[in-house]
């Protein structure tokens, strides 16, 4: 309930009819995609998208819930990861190349992509979409920097041109099982966060 308010909603699409509207390549994407079922339906089965998603935007002022950063924001779905939190490095470049081509083809608001996942070592083609989006299309990528207590690289989030977040701990000190690697800009209150979770909690 503290989401609905604040899902984004394709402009140039119409509901459950079947046809591609807006001619992007995407039937009926009203609400996003799912590039990991290849369907319209980016549900979150794992809960984790979820959370971020409220810490982001849940509505605040309403008596309900809980209250994210921004009360009045539009946020874009897009899975490519399993219920379990596995998926494709093809299917993470397909979801952030879809928020640059709304921006750059359809002059959608894209600001910003936040990227709360990672894993793997560095790949070429998600350094290409980081810098496609991010230098091309003036859209800020923020990446999780890990929650390995190590120093070592971590991606997407040392990648160049993506802002790569940390975890703080209690009184903003450092929390000890955040990533700390050389890339890492800056750091936000990562422990004890309550946020929305899956059917309504």
């Amino acid at each position: 309930p503290d989401l609905a308010a604040n899902i984004w909603v394709n402009p140039g699409e119409t509901p459950n009819n079947g046809i591609d509207d807006d001619g992007n390549g995407f039937i009926d994407d009203v609400n996003g995609w799912d590039f990991y079922d290849d369907d319209n339906t980016p549900n979150d089965g794992n809960g984790h998208g979820t959370h971020v998603a409220g810490t982001i935007g849940a509505v605040g002022n309403n008596n309900s819930g809980i209250a994210g950063v921004n009360w009045e924001v539009s946020l874009l779905p897009l899975r490519f990861l399993g219920d379990d939190g596995s998926g494709w490095t093809s299917d993470a470049v397909a979801a952030v190349n879809y928020a640059t081509m709304l921006k750059r083809d359809f002059g959608i608001n894209v600001a910003a992509t936040n990227n709360s996942w990672g894993g793997g070592g560095y790949n070429l083609f998600e350094q290409e979409m980081v810098s496609m989006c991010a230098d091309n299309y003036n859209a800020l990528i923020f990446a999780a920097a890990g929650n390995e207590n190590i120093e070592e690289a971590h991606y997407p989030s040392s990648y160049q041109n993506v802002v790569s977040v940390t975890a703080s701990g209690p009184n903003n000190g450092w929390n000890h099982w955040a990533t700390y690697h050389t890339s890492v800009d800056l750091a936000s209150p990562g422990e004890s966060i309550e946020s929305c979770v899956n059917n309504g909690g």
